[in-house]
């Protein structure tokens, strides 16, 4: 019999959160389970048609909350108030929402509750099961793990297992829980469609002259986007003979703020600000970049970037990196595969830059490695395969 998986997020499809997606497409595939996803709020269309079937999004009424609470404070009055105790007076507006979220789930059935984010839809997830007397999971990230953990001590007590996918988060975790047995804590890395390994390969200096430099992700300070703006103007002056493109895909708070900074430093005419593209979109511009950057630095917030997917997609497209140490990138890339410069270093930046556009055998060599580390450290397969066994 399929173990009856329940997965909770709380906007899906992401744009900026494609692993999400890419590894419920292949979970769906799987032979030993059922499952059924409920979002609260549709985001982007689906790369995988398929996987809409699967999902169904929920719009929790007064009705659904007012009959979730009399059903289970008269149905099942010890779980009631085993969540009562837990939400506290700081998260009963939460435990009273869970009531009905925990009816609506009901529907399905499902022997365990897969929520996603260390934050408040975990935080469902988990008084949901107490309610359901299910088993009770979560797939944790970044900054839901650095700025937004929810009762971490009590998840990680009750759930079946919890997976961070980088290892700062990871450590970061680990200590919130001191103290506690963490075994059923995993290390697990998102994976990636092999497919775009035949996005481009060896193609570092290809188009001649004109340079394509590529940067992907949202809009936000911990992407260091100024700093490589300000690249571009060093750049600009120091190599001449190569026009240079950058091209940013993503949107975000910071779209006019970088936008602005862009016409003050006189470069508007060498970067195009694409604003958010759907994945199959991107292709032409993995397929046409010469350099991908990622400039990411960490916050003073403890806010970090764990490994961007972005930046694994570069890597599998064979395009040569220059990034940053900032949070996990570390993990994956470091002086064997990549150019690693100091954050918030803009001449280190363009001057990394510089060295891929004028030594192009440092550039092949570096993107092979990349390519060939991230083909084994994020295929899919694998990694959803290990989810699987977790799960059932």
């Amino acid at each position: 019999m399929k173990k009856r998986v329940l997965v909770f997020v709380p906007e899906f499809p992401v744009i900026s959160e494609t692993f999400i997606e890419r590894e419920l497409s292949e979970l769906a595939k799987s032979q030993k389970i059922e499952l059924k996803i409920y979002a609260l709020k549709k985001g982007a269309d689906f790369s995988d048609q398929a996987l809409s079937l699967h999902t169904e999004y929920i719009n929790l009424s007064f009705t659904d909350i007012l009959f979730g609470k009399l059903y289970y404070l008269f149905k099942k009055p010890s779980k009631f108030f085993e969540c009562l105790r837990i939400a506290t007076p700081k998260r009963y507006f939460l435990f009273v929402k869970s009531l009905g979220y925990a009816k609506i789930f009901s529907k399905f059935n499902p022997d365990i509750i897969y929520s996603h984010f260390m934050s408040t839809p975990s935080t469902i997830g988990l008084f949901a099961s107490i309610l359901l007397e299910k088993e009770f999971a979560i797939s944790a990230h970044a900054r839901d793990v650095f700025e937004y953990p929810d009762l971490p001590r009590e998840k990680l007590e009750r759930a079946k297992f919890i997976t961070i996918c980088n290892k700062t988060a990871y450590k970061h975790f680990l200590n919130l829980c001191v103290g506690m047995s963490t075994s059923k804590v995993h290390l697990l890395f998102h994976g990636i469609p092999k497919f775009i390994n035949s996005f481009s390969a060896n193609k570092s200096n290809h188009g001649g002259n004109m340079k394509e430099i590529l940067f992907i992700g949202r809009l936000v300070e911990k992407k260091g986007v100024r700093y490589l703006l300000e690249s571009i103007v060093w750049l600009k002056e120091n190599l001449k003979e190569y026009p240079l493109t950058l091209n940013i895909i993503g949107s975000g708070p910071l779209m006019t703020s970088l936008k602005d900074i862009s016409k003050k430093l006189k470069i508007e005419d060498h970067v195009v600000f694409t604003g958010e593209l759907p994945f199959e979109k991107t292709i032409t511009y993995f397929q046409s970049a010469n350099i991908y950057v990622q400039p990411s630095i960490n916050m003073n917030s403890g806010d970090s970037d764990g490994i961007p997917n972005t930046l694994i997609e570069a890597a599998m497209a064979s395009l040569p990196i220059v990034t940053t140490d900032a949070g996990s990138i570390a993990d994956f890339l470091d002086e064997t595969n990549a150019l690693v410069v100091s954050q918030k270093d803009s001449i280190a930046l363009a001057k990394a830059i510089r060295n891929l556009i004028l030594d192009d055998n440092l550039a092949q060599r570096l993107a092979k490695k990349a390519n060939e580390k991230a083909l084994v450290m994020f295929d899919i397969k694998n990694n959803v395969e290990k989810i699987e066994r977790l799960l059932v």
